[in-house]
């Protein structure tokens, strides 16, 4: 709280209480402040006499008189005036070793803090220096009353709770009204003996803890002026029987816990007018809740009801009651002519009874955000006037609700109401680019409305529980595939996998989709056995990959330095795409993949193909185009591993854009291979190794430097077509080779 008091009102108070306990009326004459230094200086005059020079400034405090001693003490904690600290100052008082009192400095104290700095260095005294207690607890106490009086009891530099153990015969610690203490951010708990010794609380925070496992301290249910209690963010799951012993309790506050359920005895908080369950996990209410005749507001908002709690229809009293964004599916017609306001925004709401149609403008429930694809065109006036009325900050669940209404709902009626709202509350770019890409149609194509939905999932910060209702509605046929390969989605909902349609997804695309993870949830897919999400700037590839069938997977452009650990457990794998990333490492789990046929790394740096490559059992095609095999100069003289022969499988290989000169002989033992891309490379002659592949059908040899044919390309007998296109050869070259391939297409 703001410290209201001012310095001066302060010192003139501290000062008159002072007096009115000094014994010589001379001390007590206006101005006090001079009176006050006077008495100070008699009193040090006094010590001086009894006391050496050398030792009054140390050991002075511990020979004065208890009223002395009480005065001194008080004051040096408290006073401001200069004039009276200056004697004050003159003797030297030990403080404890305490935060309040060693670090924060008597000028960066609140009023109330140098009256619990004061407490802690009487404790300290408590028995080596008496005091006189009566005094010290009157001198206290007028102190506190006057800072309550001007609402100034601020303890911004102290966690009260925790100082209340430093000072365990306080005067202050059971006249304080008002406590707040909060935890670590969900870590430990309050202190239950010292919260024992605030026997005059009426309003209590207590946030912030961690009660998951621990119960509530047990002192709290026994501090019987209590009015108002917080208990707000302390992962609490249950709420023990004690609550009902709070019967002063008018206001309760329970929000962001995890209360599945509530005690009978909350029915014993007769005089409770406030209820707050927000952000719990609550489906149900006891029935002693009918016992709570005087609540007039109560918040059940993101809870986990499908439907309204019979017992809080007939309260009387009940002004407000929030179930927004909870499960509800059905409003029961008895509440139609009811004075409780209710707001139900962000249910599942598909249509209102018939009730609701007559006298729909004096009724005070709030339905926006919920799908209401059923609405009695009847009611349609009904939802105008909420939308019209809703102004232009609407939670994330209203406009979710809007922008379905615009795009989907069948009444044409309700498409214009819901178009006109949001194009006063879209940003205008946007909103023109949601009418620019949408028409209404009762049957939209199911892959084409999730495509559309997502695009604006995240720019307008939809509510995806009703955005998903919605979809399970429009999404009638069941989608077999996902693309999507130029639209910036930023983020997909946590929940999109569970959407029934998506079932028998097959593949899904995402590429090109500034996409930072994949939900987990796409391991709920089945039937999933293509997945493309590369060109994206995902930090990680997803851990939770092995869990799915894949049979094809790309991570093009995926800031890749190594094969991840996850691609390498993928053992259904038959395509892999990784071109476009910098791997240098990690391709020995690649030999772990006993189906992988098609291996894409292009425009990854490569200087020498990785020998690991070779004990992939039964890889097909290998493509290591646009790298830089050949630019370091090898020691064998080859970028391609001897044992390349033992590649068995092997039917294409591309090796074209790189900087190789030759190839290794064990090339010429490939019994499968059918085509050999070799483009734009540095070969000076036609590399004799290929002409002992049988089975070769295509040769790309395109840019290069060939000026030379060997005559072994004649035992190329299957060889269908040749590309030697951009070379430097020579006529009598050309003419040779057509003569050497009498039956193959070649380009020169």
């Amino acid at each position: 709280m703001e410290q209201k008091i001012d310095a001066t009102t302060w010192d003139a108070h501290l000062l008159q209480i002072v007096a009115e306990n000094l014994e010589d009326d001379y001390y007590t004459r206006a101005p006090l402040e001079n009176s006050i230094s006077q008495h100070l200086e008699h009193v040090l005059a006094l010590l001086q006499q009894t006391v050496s020079k050398e030792d009054v400034e140390a050991k002075g405090f511990f020979s004065l008189s208890e009223n002395d001693a009480t005065h001194w003490l008080f004051l040096v904690h408290t006073i401001q005036n200069v004039s009276v600290r200056e004697t004050l100052e003159k003797l030297t008082i030990p403080s404890p070793s305490l935060y309040l009192s060693n670090v924060i400095k008597q000028a960066d104290r609140s009023f109330f803090e140098r009256l619990l700095a004061a407490e802690a260095n009487a404790e300290m005294f408590y028995e080596s220096r008496p005091l006189n207690k009566e005094r010290w607890q009157f001198l206290i106490t007028k102190s506190f009353e006057l800072l309550q009086a001007h609402e100034s009891i601020s303890d911004r530099n102290v966690t009260l709770l925790h100082f209340s153990n430093s000072i365990p015969h306080s005067v202050l610690v059971p006249k304080i009204t008002k406590l707040m203490d909060r935890g670590a951010n969900g870590r430990g708990q309050a202190d239950n003996q010292a919260l024992a010794q605030f026997v005059g609380l009426e309003y209590l925070w207590l946030d912030l803890f961690n009660y998951s496992e621990t119960p509530l301290p047990h002192s709290l249910f026994e501090l019987a002026h209590l009015r108002e209690v917080h208990l707000d963010k302390n992962m609490l799951h249950t709420l023990p029987p004690d609550i009902g012993r709070l019967q002063q309790v008018f206001r309760l506050s329970l929000r962001e816990n995890y209360l599945t359920a509530l005690p009978d005895e909350i029915g014993h908080l007769k005089v409770l007018d406030s209820l707050d369950l927000e952000k719990n996990q609550l489906a149900m209410l006891p029935k002693t809740f009918a016992q709570l005749e005087n609540l007039t507001y109560l918040k059940l908002n993101y809870n986990a009801f499908t439907e309204i709690p019979a017992v809080i229809i007939p309260h009387k009293k009940l002004l407000v009651v929030d179930l927004s964004n909870n499960q509800i599916t059905q409003v029961p017609a008895h509440i139609a002519g009811n004075s409780t306001s209710y707001y139900l925004q962000g249910n599942l709401i598909e249509d209102l009874p018939q009730e609701f149609e007559e006298g729909w403008q004096t009724h005070t429930i709030k339905v926006l955000g919920n799908p209401l694809r059923n609405l009695s065109p009847n009611l349609v006036p009904f939802v105008k006037s909420q939308v019209e009325n809703a102004g232009k900050y609407l939670s994330k669940e209203e406009l979710t609700g809007l922008f379905c209404w615009m795009n989907f709902h069948e009444n044409k009626q309700v498409r214009k109401i819901a178009r006109d709202k949001c194009e006063e509350i879209i940003e205008d770019e946007i909103f023109q680019q949601i009418k620019g890409s949408w028409r209404y149609r009762k049957n939209p194509d199911s892959e084409k409305v999730l495509l559309f939905c997502l695009q604006y999932y995240h720019p307008l910060k939809l509510h995806w529980p009703l955005l998903q209702t919605w979809l399970e509605g429009l999404m009638k046929k069941p989608p077999a595939s996902f693309y999507s390969f130029q639209t910036a989605f930023y983020e997909l909902p946590e929940g999109l996998f569970s959407l029934s349609t998506l079932q028998n997804l097959d593949t899904f695309s995402v590429a090109n989709a500034q996409l930072k993870h994949i939900p987990a949830g796409i391991t709920q897919l089945p039937k999933l056995t293509s997945l493309y999400i590369g060109n994206n700037p995902m930090e990680t590839v997803p851990d939770f990959l092995p869990q799915l069938k894949l049979k094809q997977l790309s991570l093009v452009n995926s800031q890749l330095q190594a094969i991840p650990d996850a691609v390498g457990q993928i053992h259904t794998l038959k395509h892999l795409q990784l071109s476009k990333n910098s791997i240098k490492n990690g391709f020995e789990l690649l030999t772990q993949l006993a189906h992988l046929e098609v291996l894409y790394l292009q425009r990854n740096e490569l200087t020498q193909m990785p020998e690991a490559f070779v004990d992939i059992p039964n890889l097909r095609e290998l493509h290591l185009n646009h790298n830089e095999l050949g630019k370091e100069h090898l020691q064998e003289g080859y970028a391609l591993p001897l044992k390349i022969s033992f590649m068995d499988n092997l039917t294409t290989l591309n090796l074209s854009y790189n900087c190789l000169k030759r190839l290794p002989p064990g090339i010429g033992l490939l019994e499968k291979l059918d085509s050999i891309f070799l483009n734009n490379n540095q070969f000076d002659e036609f590399p004799i190794e290929l002409c002992e592949v049988e089975t070769l059908k295509n040769i790309y040899c395109r840019h290069n430097n060939i000026h030379h044919l060997p005559d072994d390309m004649q035992y190329l007998t299957q060889l269908e077509y040749l590309d030697l296109r951009d070379n430097p050869l020579s006529q009598d070259e050309k003419q040779k080779l057509l003569r050497l391939l009498p039956h193959t297409r070649i380009h020169f």
